[in-house]
């Protein structure tokens, strides 16, 4: 993943970086007893950020036939 060749694995590493943000939100509202609904906010974002994620991944590969960012040049998919 950190050599950021294909699509999928900045996708995920993007996921993996929004859950923990989502349990440092959580862990800080469940500590000081708050009753908010800014977790289920965040993570809406979350869900809606993962879709258009998978859907430029499945457009790119539908269109290109793999998902390589590599080589690919912008405007092109």
């Amino acid at each position: 993943m950190s050599q950021r060749k294909s699509l999928f694995g900045a996708l995920l590493s993007m996921e993996i970086f929004t859950l923990g943000v989502y349990i440092m939100i959580f862990s800080l509202v469940y500590y000081h007893g708050w009753l908010s609904g800014v977790c289920l906010v965040f993570l809406a974002f979350g869900v809606c950020e993962a879709a258009l994620g998978l859907s430029v991944l499945v457009s790119l590969v539908r269109s290109v036939g793999s998902d390589y960012v590599g080589g690919l040049v912008l405007g092109h998919f």
